[in-house]
């Protein structure tokens, strides 16, 4: 019976032994210096099974079995906890080694998957000449907004602009230098606008405006005059001066229309109707630009 128990016990030993060691051949192999204390650690609970087998075989050839057992019992309860600590601590140590180094590795591949994916959903979103929002993102976050239950309290004004003589300058200048126009035009819409209003190229030399919050007349016309007054200054493009207009057709929320749809259909007719009387002007929707069907927003 007891032989039966040391045969189990020893192969028991041999495995665990194995594990260890092959454990501490392929880390060490593996992450070389990284895990010194992880082998470390792995190598004096091996000694220790080993010193299981030393006193199992080697000793019984020279005293008793029983008098062998009472000594590996004796080193079990006075050497088992230390080397216990001791190997468990530096197998810990080596453990923070590792998340010390692969850790912060892996947060790196993560936070590069996440600058990738913030990439992607600002090409998504973002005009990529003028760095302003695209249709789409536009649409997306003033519709949802539109939508929200509070926002009918708060109004807000949509300015449709179209620029007044760019084509010329894009045929005969060159398509460079209609990018650096729209480019120039954009910045000024920033400049003017505030924080909270929101601003995207709807296409083309067109562009739409989001003032959030703004119900007053008197402040919507301003503002659109100020953006009328800052885009119409000439623009310095290749050593020479070029000169644009905007026509701005002006709706408001909710006085108007109760979607986005229906809001930038009626600023749009509004701004060829401020277009058809000549152009560099600002026009607010009226209910006949309706029937006169002044509008191709889609």
């Amino acid at each position: 019976m007891v032989w039966n128990s040391i045969v189990l016990m020893t192969i028991f030993d041999i495995m665990i032994i194995s594990a260890v060691c092959y454990t501490a051949f392929v880390f060490h192999k593996r992450w070389q210096a990284i895990l010194h204390f992880q082998a470390l650690g792995l190598g004096i609970i091996a000694m220790f099974y080993l010193m299981d087998l030393f006193t199992m075989f080697i000793l019984p050839l020279f005293m008793p079995m029983m008098q062998a057992m009472e000594i590996m019992q004796k080193l079990h309860l006075d050497i088992l906890w230390v080397v216990m600590v001791a190997g468990v601590s530096f197998l810990v140590m080596g453990v923070l080694q590792l998340v010390y180094k692969v850790f912060p590795e892996h947060l790196s591949v993560l936070a590069r998957f996440e600058s990738t994916q913030q990439h992607l959903t600002h090409l998504a979103s973002t005009d990529p000449l003028t760095g302003l929002a695209n249709r789409r993102m536009f649409i997306e976050e003033v519709g949802q907004a539109i939508n929200h239950p509070d926002s009918s309290r708060n109004g807000a004004a949509f300015l449709f602009l179209d620029l007044d003589g760019f084509k010329p300058i894009n045929d005969t200048a060159g398509h460079d230098v209609g990018d650096a126009i729209l480019c120039t035009v954009a910045k000024r819409i920033e400049s003017v606008i505030r924080r909270s209003d929101f601003a995207a190229r709807y296409g083309g030399d067109e562009f739409v405006i989001c003032l959030r919050g703004v119900v007053d007349r008197e402040v919507i016309e301003r503002i659109a005059e100020q953006l009328s007054l800052s885009i119409s200054e000439p623009m310095q493009v290749n050593n020479e001066t070029f000169s644009t207009g905007a026509s701005i057709g002006i709706s408001q929320y909710p006085e108007h229309g109760n979607d986005l749809s229906t809001l930038l259909e009626k600023a749009d007719a509004a701004m060829y109707s401020a277009k058809r009387s000549g152009g560099q002007r600002i026009a607010f929707y009226k209910k006949e630009l309706t029937a006169s069907g002044a509008s191709r927003v889609g």
